[in-house]
C-alpha cells in the first residue's frame, strides 16, 4: 500500500517489487486483502502515477540521494 501511494513505480513495477511475477495475481491477491482494487486504492490515496515520496512534513526529500529513479 505504501508504494502505490508514495512512489512513481506502475501497478506492474510494484507487483515485480513484492515479488509478484504476474501482475494480474497481485492485483487479485490486493482486492482480496484491501476489498479495493490497487488502482482504486492508488487514486484514494491521492496517489496517481506522479505521486511522489514525501516526508512526514510534506516537503519533497532535499537530499537527491533520498529520491527514487
Amino acid at each position: 500500500m505504501r508504494l502505490l501511494a508514495g512512489t512513481r513505480l506502475s501497478v506492474a513495477q510494484v507487483s515485480r517489487e513484492l515479488g509478484f511475477a504476474d501482475t494480474a495475481y497481485f492485483c487479485r491477491f490486493f482486492r482480496r486483502q484491501t476489498g479495493s482494487t490497487a488502482g482504486a486504492f492508488r487514486r484514494s490515496a491521492g496517489g496517481g502515477p506522479a505521486a511522489e515520496i514525501t516526508t512526514i512534513t510534506g516537503s519533497r526529500p532535499s537530499n537527491s540521494d533520498d529520491v527514487q529513479p
